[in-house]
């Protein structure tokens, strides 16, 4: 989650690209869809559905302005 969100600020897509603005996204975003239950940091993300939730729409939104996350400079 936090290299989708690097990579969308370093691309400028993003109003504020701090941890901050990745929680306000969060919770925007999914609020509803988790029945209003958004933990108050990302890294409080416990369950594995709401983590997938979190990277699909951040790859969605690279997709959409056609970001190519480069996997490779990431592997270990």
């Amino acid at each position: 989650i936090h290299v989708l969100w690097k990579k969308l600020g370093d691309e400028g897509v993003l109003k504020n690209p701090t941890r901050a603005g990745l929680n306000t996204f969060i919770r925007k975003r999914f609020e509803k869809t988790w029945d209003g239950v958004v933990p108050a940091d990302v890294d409080m993300l416990r369950e594995w559905k709401q983590i997938d939730d979190v990277i699909q729409a951040l790859k969605q939104w690279g997709q959409r302005v056609e970001i190519d996350f480069d996997w490779a400079e990431h592997a270990r």
